[in-house]
């Protein structure tokens, strides 16, 4: 993996740094490590497809989707021209590191031709109809801009941040995302202030930052229209449906949800800063650049505060969803409250029911109904008919409506329904659906004689709820103004550090919870201690109420990192933080089995099932968008939905990118685990980086400690494994016999 470099000295170290050309290979590293790992990959493709070569591999998936910048074919020599290498002693970090650059580079899709390129990143290999028409989605943007800075090919990741704003086929609020703080990071590692004033401020692009921006909060025009959801509500929060949060079926379901609230400050943050550099490059229109920034510093002041107050619940110590007080629909039509529907193509037409448990009996006399009904394109419409039922200990029976009293189906209203009073334990709403359509509902009260909604304290359940819009909490969430369930996303806050450190109320001990979901498989998406906890299974779809889902573990180790580095804490340590990070690693597997041939593969997924017989399975091997099985085109395949290369350049070996010129490394390396480790020709400001930790110096042959090199020369160094910092363009000498000598340069001999 490594070579060995010897520096020879030229002249007085007076004179060091007067030439610094830039080394056009690796310092220390080789790249045979990843063309074994790619060589592996391409070889298990091949064997999963089915196929003889690369090329069938490429044809089907450009067939898929075409306009695979780079195939299977070509991916070593693209990524050995274009990745930082990374070396160390536990090898599933290596692998899963070249592993996730391999799967990356799949995703990078050429819009142009190949003389005239123009780059997009997508989620899925596949097409699905909830991406643009260049299969683009924008949920996981955040995370496809942290991984991406770190590629030489700067043009990917410049085309791309100009796809959300200035390509008409693009929708860059259909889903929550965080687009500004990961445009910021990428100018963090690879400087680029005009692209940083057009991206903030540019008045000929379709769309830039400030105007992205203020649709979030008033989404009457384009891009968002009809397909946004979020909405800005008077508490001065962001409401988001849970599934436009990219994470459907979740605890708490539809409202003003810790995620979108967090992003939202990023942005505003984000935006301040790039205006502030654009300032710079723009004298002439500083003075209104700055202001500008004022106002977003203002609006993100303002944001933390909103959560602080409205999603933090002092009992649990712990951010939640919140839910308006008495929030009704709007009309049948209204995405912007939770609903439940029976949609499946197998039910439509079918006798569906919903169901509550009281947990005593009770006399009920009343009961109202709000349909849903999606546009007239949809698949959901009122039903044909339905009734009341209760049990009465061995069958369930129709009640008695009232004289003149009917089931009504009415579309923007509440239908309501008077019957005999009755003690019941538990009741039923049947529903027969029309045919070819499903049904659903966004509000189903039942009322006691004392004129009291029992729904709001009963066990809901159903014969189906839709995995992908519908969820069982819609049936009798009407009043409920707290979420008492803790989900991940209560931590993604830190992700931008966003809570107040050191103030009257410690929100850090929120991390006080993380052991509720931490299993042997990964960070579940709601704690496993709570009522509805889900483990998921193989071939299920889009759960976030237990199962574990790379997207949320990213944004959580990242936030674990920022706890670490930047609060005064003593909830989570940096050995916690490695835990998580090697179960993360560890998890990029997956078993299959072929013609009698058994393989593991390397293998990221939209999900993993977090318990039971199938835990550390992925959920969605094999599964077509059919719902078919095989291996033709299964929808987890290569999912780029997370960041990994990241974590591990800027935070487990702590690269952390500035605007200046300070070099800062601060490692969440456990001191003791490793001996060695090495990043080596990372693009950074225009220079090549090599960053190694060598504890007694034999591994690569120079110096012991943690060493910076720019260029091939030494600017920072540390006999220990901790924050240590440099300067780009100021060289220091050398602790060994060659800082005798003096050098302005190195002479690299490479083996």
């Amino acid at each position: 993996m490594f070579t060995r470099s010897v520096a020879i000295g030229f002249c007085c170290f007076l004179l060091f740094g007067t030439t610094n050309a830039v080394l056009s290979q690796p310092m220390v590293l080789n790249t045979d490590t990843l063309q074994t790992h790619v060589q592996k990959f391409n070889a298990d493709d091949r064997w999963f497809f089915g196929v003889g070569s690369d090329a069938a591999v490429s044809s089907i998936n450009n067939g898929v989707y075409g306009g695979q910048h780079v195939n299977n074919a070509d991916a070593f020599d693209y990524l050995s021209s274009n990745i930082p290498l990374f070396d160390a002693p536990d090898a599933g970090f290596v692998e899963t590191y070249n592993y996730r650059w391999w799967t990356f580079r799949k995703h990078i899709k050429n819009l142009g031709t190949e003389q005239s390129p123009n780059y997009t990143i997508t989620e899925f290999i596949d097409p699905v109809p909830w991406a643009d028409s260049t299969n683009a989605i924008n949920a996981p943007a955040g995370h496809q801009l942290y991984e991406g800075r770190w590629l030489r090919d700067t043009q990917v990741i410049t085309d791309y941040q100009r796809h959300w704003m200035d390509d008409n086929r693009a929708n860059p609020r259909r889903y929550s995302t965080w687009l500004a703080d990961g445009m910021l990071a990428v100018h963090k590692v690879n400087p680029d202030a005009a692209l940083v004033t057009e991206l903030v401020a540019s008045t000929t692009n379709r769309l830039n930052l400030d105007t992205h921006f203020s649709g979030w909060i008033n989404p009457a025009g384009v891009p968002g229209g009809a397909t946004q959801v979020a909405h800005f509500d008077p508490d001065g929060l962001f409401f988001q449906a849970d599934d436009r949060d990219a994470m459907e079926n979740s605890y708490g379901g539809h409202g003003r949800r810790p995620s979108i609230n967090a992003y939202m400050y990023g942005d505003a943050r984000a935006i301040a800063s790039m205006y502030r550099i654009a300032a710079k490059h723009e004298p002439a229109n500083a003075a209104a650049y700055n202001t500008n920034a004022q106002q977003y510093d203002q609006i993100a002041d303002t944001l933390r505060a909103e959560v602080q107050s409205h999603l933090w619940d002092s009992n649990d110590q712990f951010f939640k969803t919140n839910y308006a007080t008495n929030a009704e629909p709007a009309n049948s039509a209204d995405t912007n409250v939770s609903r439940h529907t029976w949609w499946e193509e197998s039910r439509r037409g079918t006798e569906q029911w919903v169901q509550y448990d009281f947990s005593q009996a009770d006399t009920i006399n009343r009961a109202e109904v709000y349909w849903y009904q999606d546009t007239a394109e949809g698949g959901t419409r009122t039903p044909a008919s339905w009734k009341l039922q209760v049990h009465d200990g061995s069958a369930w029976v129709d009640v008695a409506l009232e004289a003149g009293q009917s089931y009504g189906t009415g579309l923007d209203t509440f239908n309501a329904v008077s019957f005999s009073g009755v003690q019941a334990d538990k009741v039923r709403l049947v529903a027969q659906l029309q045919d070819g359509f499903s049904a659903g509902t966004l509000e189903w009260r039942v009322f006691s004689d004392s004129d009291t909604n029992v729904a709001l304290g009963a066990t809901a359940s159903a014969s189906y709820t839709d995995v992908f819009q519908g969820t069982i909490t819609a049936l009798n969430n009407s009043g409920n103004e707290n979420q008492p369930r803790r989900e991940q996303i209560g931590f993604t806050p830190w992700y931008f550090n966003m809570p107040e450190d050191g103030g009257a109320v410690d929100y850090d001990e929120a991390w006080s919870h993380l052991a509720s979901f931490a299993t042997a498989h990964g960070l579940t998406s709601g704690a496993y201690d709570e009522n509805g906890y889900n483990t998921g299974a193989v071939g299920s779809c889009c759960r976030w109420d237990g199962p574990i889902w790379p997207y949320a573990t990213s944004i959580t180790l990242k936030a674990m990192s920022n706890l670490i580095n930047n609060y005064e804490q003593g909830y989570i340590t940096e050995d916690e933080f490695f835990e998580q990070l090697a179960i993360y690693t560890d998890s990029h597997y997956q078993q299959f089995t072929q013609d009698g041939e058994t393989r593991t593969l390397n293998w990221i997924d939209e999900s993993m099932v977090s318990g039971g017989n199938s835990a550390g399975e992925w959920t969605q091997i094999g599964i077509n968008r059919d719902g078919s099985t095989g291996n033709d085109n299964p929808r987890g395949l290569a999912y780029n939905h997370s960041s990994y290369v990241d974590l591990i350049i800027t935070d487990l070996i702590g690269l952390k990118p500035r605007e200046d010129d300070i070099v800062e490394i601060d490692p969440l390396l456990p001191d003791g685990e490793w001996d060695y480790f090495a990043l080596d020709n990372v693009s950074y400001h225009g220079s090549n980086l090599t960053i190694i930790w060598d504890k007694d110096g034999s591994r690569y042959g120079l110096l012991a400690g943690l060493q910076v090199y720019e260029d091939g020369v030494l600017i920072a160094h540390s006999t220990e494994l901790q924050r240590t910092t440099g300067e780009l363009g100021v060289p220091i000498p050398e602790p060994s016999s060659f800082a005798l000598l003096g050098i302005a340069g190195l002479l690299v001999i490479r083996r």
